[in-house]
């Protein structure tokens, strides 16, 4: 017997570019999760809380975290490959 994995609602291009832009450019530990079965992205940061956020966000499996241009680990191998891209 195989378990169907729950279907995911599609979250928009453009809300996920707001959420890594908020993660980016916002206060010290802002953070953003998108909620994956309803695609409703909780914003939280420690001086402006998200009051209706779920209290397991970093817990669940529901919620998805947007990671910072750190966590995505891009750094050296993106310069090398550009480098080596023939002009």
């Amino acid at each position: 017997m195989s378990t169907e994995p729950e279907p995911c609602a599609r979250v928009a291009f453009d809300d996920l570019q707001l959420a890594y832009d908020y993660v980016e450019m916002g206060a010290d530990g802002a953070r953003a999760y998108p909620d994956r079965r309803t695609a409703r992205i909780y914003w939280v940061s420690p001086d402006l809380p998200d009051e209706d956020a779920p209290e397991d966000l970093e817990e669940s499996d529901v919620y998805i975290t947007i990671p910072d241009k750190f966590k995505l680990d891009l750094g050296r191998s993106v310069v090398d490959d550009f480098v080596d891209l023939p002009f």
